[in-house]
């Protein structure tokens, strides 16, 4: 008898899910959608307050300053984008961020809990769009939204819950839901049954090098160029100073030319080859995508 005991004890041990007491949690600052009141466009705004949450954790601020102007930054993006604000999905959110943002995203299809929980040890929050009445979050007005979007920003192994940033709540920080919960809530926007939504989560990274060719306002600079002299991604009137800015020695092509040139002493030089290339020293990750209008500001020289 002691001997069955004894194995079922040990079955028992052998037998606990792996990820038992493990617990992490990313510090990223908070906001209610609505700072202020529950009016529009405030009431509609989970999407662009988990933004504006994240863009401050990249930026690594620990609090968020003024997030109803920023949330209102993101509504005129949006307006001005598509003429309407309200239920962007998770594609438009993540075209948003890869275009105005100092950081990127990318959409995943079916996300699993593994995957998840990855994401959060690697420092990287994740933002789900979701059906927001299977969370049963008991601070929500009535049954509480059908469409909506929460930043999971860590878990917990030992109460299985992840640990989440829930705009939809004055008391969202730090909110918990359970694993299954969530992962059965997780639907991307679909109108009229939003319990059959795509199953899609936004992984963000601080890695911009998918996005940060990017000249989402036009202004010539590239989101690139936009961070390293500190101007803004969302306004074309926020340019680098006269002088800070140098192509000397670089390689450049625009975005509609498949011409490549080297700029020296002021003058873009055509490189005719590949081979004359590789003979200057340089190699096909030194090549820079610029806006044409730079290219044609830039006077021509001789061809190499």
């Amino acid at each position: 008898m002691k001997k069955i005991i004894a194995f079922n004890l040990l079955f028992f041990v052998i037998a606990l899910p792996v990820f038992a007491g493990n617990i992490k949690n990313i510090n990223v600052p908070f906001t209610v959608q609505a700072p202020d009141g529950w009016y529009a466009p405030f009431d509609e705004a989970c999407e662009e307050s988990a933004t504006v949450m994240l863009d401050n954790y990249y930026k690594g601020n620990t609090h968020i300053n003024n997030p109803k102007a920023e949330i209102l930054d993101i509504v005129e993006i949006e307006n001005n984008l598509w003429g309407f604000d309200k239920d962007t999905n998770a594609h438009q959110m993540t075209h948003i961020i890869n275009n105005y943002f100092p950081f990127e995203a990318d959409t995943k299809t079916d996300p699993s809990l593994i995957a998840i929980k990855n994401e959060i040890d690697n420092n990287q929050p994740v933002l789900v769009p979701v059906y927001g009445r299977g969370l049963h979050n008991p601070n929500f007005r009535g049954a509480g939204p059908i469409y909506h979007v929460v930043i999971i920003k860590g878990y917990d192994d030992t109460r299985r819950q992840f640990i989440t940033n829930e705009p939809g709540t004055i008391h969202g920080h730090d909110w918990r839901y359970g694993y299954d919960e969530m992962m059965n809530a997780i639907h991307d926007l679909n109108y009229g049954d939003q319990q059959s939504g795509d199953k899609i989560a936004i992984f963000t990274h601080k890695d911009i090098r998918h996005s940060g060719w990017s000249d989402a306002d036009k202004d010539g600079y590239s989101k690139d160029e936009e961070i390293k002299y500190g101007t803004s991604l969302k306004d074309s009137n926020s340019r680098p100073s006269s002088g800070s800015k140098s192509y000397e020695g670089n390689l450049l092509r625009s975005f509609n030319d498949t011409r490549v040139f080297l700029i020296q002493k002021g003058i873009k030089h055509h490189v005719r080859s590949a081979e004359k290339l590789f003979s200057l020293g340089y190699s096909w990750t030194d090549l820079q995508f610029v806006d044409q209008k730079i290219l044609d500001n830039i006077p021509f020289g001789n061809s190499l």
